[in-house]
């Protein structure tokens, strides 16, 4: 599973590949500044910057978890590497659409003679904040393959006197209340994202 958790399906691949480069080709400006996106679509945009926000938030905070608890088992070792894996592909397409959108935002030319810009500073400012969304939306989709790894680190943790006969139903209830007071706080998150984009 951790196998397959290190690299997203040809699937997931070819759609977050088409939509984030249809989307810097398309509407660059709203890439950069989504709160500059009008009427009923800046809900929407809203909705995906929290999903986002959300995934990525518990699955960080799971990893440092695992990290914390049993940093030396395999399935954490693993965990880790899938992440790690996933969010470097997120900083390539990240790069590559901050690329793409500085040509379609400085070549804006009209008769011959540019009429609207970016500077560079602003080119730099777009290209580490694509990065960053494109890096934390690939650490998101590693989020269907968080509860083995966390219940694993669970139960080694629980492998010690008195508790080493039950580990493994220990290991799952700790790992249960780990998931969900990590995703309470996810929530939290994902909602002051979503305000902050749907009510700038």
């Amino acid at each position: 599973m951790m196998e397959r958790a290190a690299q997203p399906g040809p699937a997931l691949a070819v759609l977050l590949l088409v939509g984030l480069f249809a989307a810097g080709w398309l509407a660059p400006r709203y890439v950069a500044d989504p709160t500059a996106v009008q009427g009923s679509a800046r809900y929407v945009v809203a909705a995906g910057l929290a999903v986002v926000a959300f995934l990525a938030f518990s699955t960080l905070n799971l990893v440092a978890y695992c990290l914390i608890v049993a940093r030396r088992s395999e399935p954490t070792k693993r965990f880790v590497a899938a992440v790690g894996n996933r969010a470097a592909i997120g900083a390539i397409l990240g790069t590559l659409l901050g690329l793409r959108m500085a040509t379609m935002m400085a070549d804006r030319t009209a008769g011959g003679t540019v009429t609207e810009g970016i500077t560079f500073l602003e080119f730099e400012s777009n290209l580490s904040n694509t990065i960053t969304l494109a890096t934390l939306a690939l650490i998101g989709t590693a989020w269907p393959y968080c509860w083995g790894p966390v219940k694993t680190s669970m139960a080694a943790f629980a492998a010690k006197p008195p508790l080493q006969a039950h580990s493994g139903k220990v290991g799952s209830a700790l790992g249960a209340v780990l998931l969900l007071s990590t995703h309470f706080l996810g929530f939290g998150v994902a909602l002051s994202v979503y305000r902050g984009v749907a009510y700038p």
